[in-house]
């Protein structure tokens, strides 16, 4: 059995239609604490990772993170077309990805590893691998994200971070630090699998 060196689970993506209904739901109806906000990102590498790097520049992304302490990290994400009203607009991601990406619901799980280029290697050869009883779909190499201006990091009012600069501030410096690939598992989970920046 291969050792893909996973150290932690890190979040669960949920594709939302509107960042602020959810976040109000998760906090009112489930008791999530909302966390820091990235907006208005128009990101080669948040593209990528979602399938979309052939328009990752007619793409604007927004993320919020909300947390349950010691049970579960959960990161909506909200993505628009630029020039269009909301995410219904967008196109059918690239054909290795079985559905159209307007829909809603569970995005990746998303895992530490310890090392990422060699959890990276093992998928991708086992992936290669015509002979292996599963197939898997990987949707890139490892990418890097790109840094992010002053203005696309926040808190909402409703945010356990609101004033707190400095906390915002050191997310925000890691954040072109964070690599990460994706891939599709026989049974349609998609995993998102993070370098170990913490």
């Amino acid at each position: 059995m291969p050792d893909l060196g996973l150290k932690n689970l890190a979040h669960v993506h949920i594709i939302v239609p509107d960042l602020d209904e959810a976040a109000e739901f998760y906090r009112e109806v489930m008791g999530f604490l909302e966390m820091q906000s990235h907006h208005g990102l128009v990101n080669r590498g948040l593209a990528t990772y979602y399938g979309f790097q052939e328009i990752w520049d007619r793409l604007n992304i927004s993320l919020r993170f909300l947390v349950f302490p010691e049970v579960l990290t959960i990161k909506l994400v909200q993505i628009k077309t630029i020039g269009y009203g909301g995410s219904a607009s967008l196109p059918t991601l690239s054909s290795q990805v079985p559905y159209l990406y307007g829909n809603v619901g569970p995005g990746p799980i998303s895992v530490v590893a310890k090392d990422l280029d060699a959890t990276y290697r093992i998928l991708s050869n086992y992936a290669s691998d015509y002979s292996a009883k599963f197939k898997l779909t990987l949707l890139s190499e490892p990418v890097f994200l790109s840094p992010l201006l002053p203005s696309q990091t926040g808190a909402t009012e409703h945010s356990q971070l609101r004033g707190q600069d400095r906390i915002l501030s050191d997310l925000a410096e890691k954040f072109p630090q964070r690599a990460k690939f994706q891939l599709i598992d026989p049974f349609g989970v998609r995993w998102e699998f993070n370098n170990d920046i913490d």
